[in-house]
């Protein structure tokens, strides 16, 4: 699909360990999408990613400000997460 990215990691016995598939910043939960408007504060939310693996839901989106690059993972519920 255009404009659509997933990313799946595999480990080596050959499971799934975590999926990223790129989505709306609209389909993403109220809390999450406000931690992460933020975040961007003015600056562009460029891709928002949902990234499952684990017990727990994050969110990841790219960010860019002044001409720099940054990226911040919140849960569902809008918790800043670290960075893998």
């Amino acid at each position: 699909m255009k404009g659509h990215g997933k990313d799946v990691t595999i480990d080596a016995s050959g499971a799934v360990v975590e999926v990223e598939e790129e989505v709306a910043l609209e389909s993403v939960p109220g809390a999450a999408q406000a931690a992460i408007k933020k975040a961007a504060g003015s600056g562009q939310i460029t891709k928002v990613e949902k990234v499952s693996g684990g017990k727990e839901i994050a969110y990841e989106a790219g960010l860019r400000k002044n001409g720099k690059r940054s990226e911040v993972k919140v849960s569902g519920d809008g918790r800043l997460l670290p960075e893998d």
